[in-house]
C-alpha cells in the first residue's frame, strides 16, 4: 500500500529507480488485496527484491515477474550460523538474566508470539528471562 502511494510523489521528486522488497508470502497468500496491491505496484516498479527462493520462485511464478527484474537478496543471518549459536547455549554472566530480544515491527507474521511462548517456556524452567523490544 504504502509502496503505491509513494510512486507517484516519488518520481515526481525525481526518483529514478524504485525497488520494491518482500520479506514474506504469507500476506500475498492469505490476502487477496494485498496480492492486487501488490500486482499493482509491481507494475511501476524497476525491480524487486526478496529473501529467499521461495518468494523468488513465487514472485515469478505466481505473480508473472520478469525474472531480468526479481533478485534474490538473501537474509543477512546465516541459518547454520544460528544453529550454532543455539548450540552453544549461551549463559548470561553472574546471574544477570537471560535476555531475548526482538528488533522488528509489531506484526503478527514477524511471530513475535512465537517469541514469547518461548520466553515463557524458559520462565517456567526456572531461568530468569527478559525479553527487551527494539
Amino acid at each position: 500500500v504504502t509502496l503505491i502511494r509513494a510512486m507517484e510523489p516519488a518520481r515526481a521528486a525525481g526518483v529514478h529507480r524504485v525497488v520494491m522488497t518482500e520479506h514474506s508470502p504469507l500476506q500475498l497468500r492469505s490476502e487477496p488485496r494485498y496480492r492486487r496491491m501488490t500486482r499493482e505496484a509491481l507494475r511501476q516498479v524497476d525491480a524487486t527484491t526478496v529473501i529467499n527462493r521461495e518468494l523468488e520462485d513465487y514472485f515469478r511464478d505466481e505473480l508473472e515477474v520478469d525474472p531480468a527484474r526479481l533478485h534474490l537478496v538473501p537474509n543477512a543471518v546465516d541459518p547454520a550460523y544460528a544453529a550454532l549459536a543455539t548450540a552453544r547455549r549461551p549463559r548470561p554472566a553472574d546471574g544477570a538474566p537471560f535476555t531475548f530480544a526482538f528488533v522488528g515491527r509489531l506484526v503478527p507474521e514477524k511471530g513475535l508470539d512465537t517469541l514469547l511462548g518461548a520466553l515463557k517456556r524458559v520462565r517456567d524452567g526456572g531461568v530468569d528471562a527478559r525479553l527487551v523490544l527494539a
